[in-house]
């Protein structure tokens, strides 16, 4: 149960509200029984249905059994769970206890959907304010080199929502409480809800949403009944503009979305970012910056023409038309495989990586150099030090196509104490003699590569992009071997993936 009453979530109801608990014996004698089991099975996910997770003093009992199974059994690796909107410090206490057992297991989160008051107001929700969260924001930079995630999560098109104001909430989330992990949702009208009781009352004013209909997300097959093969769907409304956020606008801010799935989600530029944090810089206007100037690139040009083409087709402007397209299909496996199972979002983020990788790269330098310049803060070590941090990180990321080659570099910065000292960094402080570094992974990272990969899969696009949003991807980037000039190994980073 959930004792808020968010006008867009199904949970906001009456009857919804109560809150139930269950004993801890039970909980303990469930983790205990699933544990013990979990030595040969590649899901090492738990999902705990919980809305308020760590925001009741009886979690911290909760948060401790996990612990001790985690250390135990090695299991969860992962668990999934929305945490409180009240009792930040509990919840806090509850992610560290958890993830004493295992690095990274559990992430820190705070939902806003958005940080504007008026906004607010009109889907009667109810936040913690941005200052109430600057304790969890200082223990995430503490805990920078510990795989350690920041979770919130954004509605876009909400009721008196605009491009500024939800661009105030993107710079609130990254920039104020340096969040990693932003997913920003589309604005659906769920059954029960009510903003979809609204819809069926007749009590929703017209002009409010610009509502169209699409199938819902992989909620989609193809059925044997009786002696007939019949194409079956789910069906959802999606709001995808409203009387002051143009549907022309809301295309717009979802490009800058899918920047942020590649540029700031799980920290792949770390060494950039960190840079602009120091400079007191902006990361997010640096992204609007780049969005303005340094798409120009014709790998990313397609990319994000493919992803708004992508993000249009599947939406109908009324109910019956997008039951006659369903029903109507003569061949029925284009239903089944084609663009009504795939995430958009997920799909361009991993089609950034896997083709337009260099001209992605690219673009950042060009970017950061430009807006660091348009401040008057360019010197030549910032320069080089932009330059060599891009690569620098395009050494390390994961790359899901060929993560057995190693990879070879030649670098004039000390990364490994940027990465100590939370990438912060004055880069002339951290000059060092030219040396060749080699990024690979151990043996023990590559067998867990190998388990996540056959959990998710990697055959297509969606498979891939699920693996990016589901597993802790902080933990896969490679061990480096420092090699300075007198020949002398040190390995850096260590051990990441299999902690």
């Amino acid at each position: 149960g959930c004792p808020y009453s968010c006008t867009f979530c199904n949970d906001g109801s009456l009857l919804r509200s109560r809150i139930y608990r269950r004993s801890e014996d039970s909980i303990y004698e469930d983790l205990k029984y699933i544990g013990s089991r979990s030595e040969n099975s590649l899901q090492t996910q738990l999902s705990i249905v919980d809305l308020n997770f760590g925001m009741y003093k009886e979690d911290l009992a909760t948060a401790r059994m996990l612990q001790s199974t985690i250390e135990e059994y090695g299991w969860p690796e992962r668990l999934l769970v929305s945490l409180g909107k009240s009792h930040p410090e509990r919840v806090l206490e509850v992610v560290n206890t958890i993830n004493k057992g295992g690095k990274g297991v559990l992430r820190l989160q705070a939902s806003f959907q958005s940080t504007d008051d008026e906004v607010l107001k009109e889907i009667k929700r109810k936040n913690l304010s941005v200052d109430d969260l600057l304790g969890m924001r200082d223990f995430r930079y503490e805990q920078i080199n510990d795989n350690q995630e920041f979770l919130t999560e954004l509605i876009l098109a909400l009721p008196s929502d605009t491009v500024e104001k939800h661009y105030a909430s993107l710079r609130d989330v990254i920039d104020v409480l340096g969040m990693n992990n932003i997913d920003v949702h589309q604005l659906t009208l769920l059954p029960g809800s009510e903003m979809a009781d609204w819809a069926v009352l007749g009590t929703r004013p017209q002009d409010q949403f610009d509502v169209r209909h699409r199938v819902f997300v992989g909620c989609l097959g193809i059925y044997n009944i009786l002696d007939d093969v019949i194409p079956c769907a789910e069906f959802e409304e999606v709001v995808v503009g409203n009387s002051t956020l143009p549907f022309k606008d809301y295309l717009e801010v979802r490009i800058t979305h899918l920047l942020l799935k590649i540029y700031i989600e799980r920290d792949p530029f770390n060494y950039t970012f960190g840079l602009i944090r120091k400079l007191k810089l902006s990361s997010f206007d640096l992204l609007l910056h780049l969005k303005e100037h340094w798409l120009k690139f014709e790998s990313l040009s397609k990319l994000t023409d493919s992803f708004i083409e992508g993000s249009k087709a599947p939406l109908f402007d009324n109910h019956d038309d997008l039951v006659s397209y369903v029903n109507g299909l003569d061949d029925m496996e284009k239903l089944s495989s084609g663009e009504y199972r795939r995430n958009e979002l997920l799909v361009h983020w991993v089609k950034a990586y896997i083709e337009c990788s260099t001209d992605l790269h690219l673009a950042l330098r060009d970017a950061a150099l430009s807006y660091i310049d348009s401040h008057g803060l360019l010197s030549e070590d910032v320069k080089d030090y932009v330059e060599q941090g891009i690569e620098f990180s395009r050494l390390t990321r994961f790359d899901v196509k060929d993560y057995r080659t190693a990879n070879e570099g030649n670098f004039s910065f000390d990364f490994q104490k940027a990465e100590q000292l939370g990438y912060e960094v004055d880069p002339s402080e951290i000059k060092i003699d030219r040396v060749k570094i080699t990024a690979s992974y151990s043996e023990d990272d590559l067998a867990t590569i190998q388990r996540v990969t056959e959990l998710w899969g990697t055959e297509t696009l969606l498979e891939i992009g699920k693996l990016f949003k589901q597993y802790n991807m902080l933990r896969m980037r490679r061990d480096v071997i420092d090699i300075d000039p007198d020949g002398i190994l040190t390995a850096i980073n260590a051990g990441r993936t299999s902690r």
